[in-house]
């Protein structure tokens, strides 16, 4: 009620700093930050953004700050990479995606924290021959749909190559659901022309709208 109540309904420009976010072992059961975004990403007018860094952390919270809506950054427990930090803080593009390396045979999009392992599993397949491309979504809400139909569609949408280097792809339309919701506005076909699905025919958009009556 607080958050749908007296924040989302108004459309305030409030910012959730959300700490713990993902699994956190250290803290036990109680503290696994696990469903916030299933939940904030239902919430019409809400901005669900995750960083891949300590550095694009201080970017995503004066972009937070400075949004005129509200918004939920999420970051985990723990220290951070290590990795530079810039000198000016700028705000980021709500909704823009960032290709971190690009390939031809696979595409891993990436939320958050899982960023940086997903780097390291690139790496990985890079060894056996597989061209793989890391995507760092930035947001999970709004998501960056078209850079996602871009990289469905550019790496290898039929699985040959990669059949043939002994890795098979397949898209449950379920999960395809799960992750765009409200965001896709693509009908069925344009869906099952992109990915392989088990069935494109259980294909379709799902969710609610970005606004309701008071």
């Amino acid at each position: 009620d607080q958050v749908v109540h007296d924040i989302i309904g108004m459309n305030l420009p409030v910012t959730f700093a959300m700490d713990r976010a993902g699994i956190v072992g250290e803290d036990g059961a109680t503290h696994q930050g696990l469903f916030d975004i299933a939940f904030m990403r239902t919430l019409p007018n809400m901005v669900v953004m995750a960083p891949k860094d300590e550095n694009e952390l201080r970017h995503m919270l004066k972009t937070s700050i400075y949004h005129p809506g509200p918004s939920a950054l999420r970051y985990p427990r723990g220290s951070g990479l290590g990795v530079e930090m810039d000198e000016e803080i700028k705000e980021i593009e709500i909704g823009k995606g960032e290709v971190i390396k690009d390939g031809k045979d696979l595409a891993i999009i990436a939320f958050g924290s899982m960023v940086d392992p997903s780097m390291k599993t690139a790496a990985m397949l890079e060894e056996s021959g597989i061209s793989v491309a890391v995507i760092n979504a930035r947001f999970a809400k709004p998501i960056d749909k078209n850079l996602i139909m871009e990289y469905a569609k550019k790496t290898n949408p039929n699985d040959e190559i990669i059949e043939d280097k002994g890795v098979k792809v397949l898209v449950d339309p379920k999960a395809i659901m799960y992750l765009l919701g409200t965001e896709m506005d693509y009908k069925k076909e344009e869906l099952a022309s992109t990915f392989v699905f088990k069935n494109p025919n259980e294909t379709e958009r799902c969710g609610c709208g970005e606004s309701f009556k008071i």
